[in-house]
């Protein structure tokens, strides 16, 4: 959504036409709409079909920023605990960047 893939207002595919494209459960796919849609990025119409809901970029972009510093703060702390310098592990986020 945030590389403008899905446009607000796409109708996405079936769970089951997802499911036997992507080779996997369709209760891996019914799992994943049902959480999409919580999530408020999908909206379901019985009858019609799964459209990509409209959405707000800039808070989309917030909640995934929020993640990362999440995720870098469990990162800075495994590192810490083997006693990683904090030159390795840049340089390790460096490369892994590129």
């Amino acid at each position: 959504m945030l590389q403008g893939e899905l446009a607000p207002g796409m109708v996405l595919p079936s769970m089951r036409e997802l499911a036997r494209q992507l080779d996997i459960s369709l209760i891996t796919t019914k799992r994943a709409y049902e959480d999409l849609e919580k999530e408020g990025y999908l909206c379901t119409y019985r009858g019609k079909g799964t459209y990509v809901n409209t959405f707000n970029t800039e808070r989309l972009k917030e909640r995934h920023l929020k993640m990362i510093e999440e995720m870098s703060q469990n990162l800075v702390k495994e590192a810490k605990t083997v006693h990683m310098p904090l030159e390795a592990l840049t340089m390790m986020i460096r490369r892994l960047y590129k």
